[in-house]
């Protein structure tokens, strides 16, 4: 059997990068079929997507991915570890044979060695002790305990995201093979503008110029389509409606949400009650504790009800695929282990648990759509299609 490569990703957007990674991967296994397991409407930062998920899918397909497949929210947008397993559990269920990443050093053995010690018992006593005594960030405990046990933990996000790919693996007793790239290009979060842009620099230039940099010739011209007719997200917008919704919400009501920080809603609160602008508040939502990302996804969950989340309860939807696409998940359906979403009806097949977090993921759809720079009807989230090139 060919190899089944997949790739864990969010495109957005879809760029030079993204291009770059698909073609060292068709380099090396020239006849395998590469699958995509792609975020929704909301991305891991806390935030929508720049475009709808389906025209994210429909430009990775053309160029090189052969079926795109929805990692659903909230698990799209939780913290690395969760994203990861969720993620590498969907391509497993799929059967993939290989996960493919990116990494800043493109050293599995260093990767595995950090991944290991985290693993260990001896790093989750120091971890314990560290959250004890200190009131200290996750991260920041986490960096401790491994300089405790004379290790270095991976300062570049891609290496990080790697590092809990192949603890997912592990954990979910998995037969794929782990295959690294090195990125090229700017860093994470740059805001250089050179080939190989990072996605921030891209979106930034979006939005402040209008201008599209570092992505291959036909994903710019679907962009085009959509920054003519409105499709894609109104930030500013949004930004407002998360600083108003902070304003009035009960702190108390954090307490209860999905991975809330302990004591979250009454800091989040404060911020917001000192905040002048919504630019003002989101420059400020972050602290010693709680990185910004965190507490932007605390209210996201917040504002879309999420209470609780587990990788147990996993599906995911077909969101767009070629002919090679069409021909896997054909040879894969019989004794499939997971429910792929194609049309509405697809939800009676799924549990009662994977209904709820089906309807948090609709939640998010239907907002994701009325913060649009042309807003849609929430009822266009139910009447999409897989797009089939």
């Amino acid at each position: 059997m060919n190899e089944i490569i997949a790739i864990i990703c969010e495109y957005n957007p879809f760029h030079n990068g993204h291009k770059h990674q698909i073609d060292k991967i068709k380099e090396k296994f020239p006849n395998s079929t590469i699958i995509a397991i792609m975020s929704g409407n909301v991305v891991q930062r806390g935030e929508f997507s720049m475009l709808d998920k389906y025209t994210r899918a429909k430009v990775a397909v053309i160029n090189g991915v052969n079926a795109v497949f929805e990692l659903p929210y909230p698990f799209s947008s939780s913290n690395a570890e969760i994203f990861a397993l969720a993620g590498a559990a969907i391509a497993d269920k799929l059967g993939a044979t290989h996960l493919c990443f990116g990494s800043e050093s493109d050293n599995l053995e260093y990767l595995y060695d950090i991944a290991n010690t985290i693993d260990s018992q001896a790093f989750e006593d120091k971890m314990q002790a560290l959250i004890r005594d200190k009131r200290i960030s996750y991260i920041s405990a986490k960096e401790q305990a491994l300089k405790k046990l004379g290790k270095q933990l991976p300062t570049n996000p891609n290496d990080m995201l790697a590092v809990e790919y192949l603890r997912a693996i592990r954990r979910l007793n998995s037969k794929m093979l782990p295959i690294s790239i090195k990125r090229e290009g700017a860093q994470y979060n740059s805001v250089e503008e050179c080939e190989i842009m990072s996605a921030t620099a891209i979106r930034k230039a979006f939005y402040e110029r209008k201008e599209l940099l570092s992505m291959p010739e036909n994903a710019i011209e679907i962009l085009k389509e959509e920054l003519s007719n409105g499709r894609y997200l109104n930030k500013q917008e949004l930004d407002q409606f998360l600083f108003r919704y902070a304003l009035i919400a009960n702190p108390e009501l954090y307490e209860g949400v999905f991975d809330a920080p302990w004591e979250s809603g009454y800091f989040i609160f404060k911020i917001a009650k000192k905040a002048s602008s919504a630019s003002e508040f989101f420059d400020n939502l972050c602290s010693k504790t709680y990185t910004h990302a965190r507490l932007r996804r605390t209210l996201m969950y917040l504002v879309t009800g999420v209470i609780g989340v587990s990788t147990d309860n996993i599906f995911t939807s077909l969101l767009a695929s070629d002919d090679i696409g069409r021909d896997f998940i054909k040879k894969i359906r019989k004794g499939l282990k997971i429910v792929i979403l194609t049309k509405q009806a697809d939800a009676k097949k799924l549990s009662s648990d994977e209904l709820q977090m089906l309807k948090y993921s609709q939640i998010a759809d239907e907002l994701f759509m009325s913060f649009l720079k042309t807003p849609i009807s929430a009822d266009n989230a139910y009447k999409r299609s897989p797009v089939i090139i």
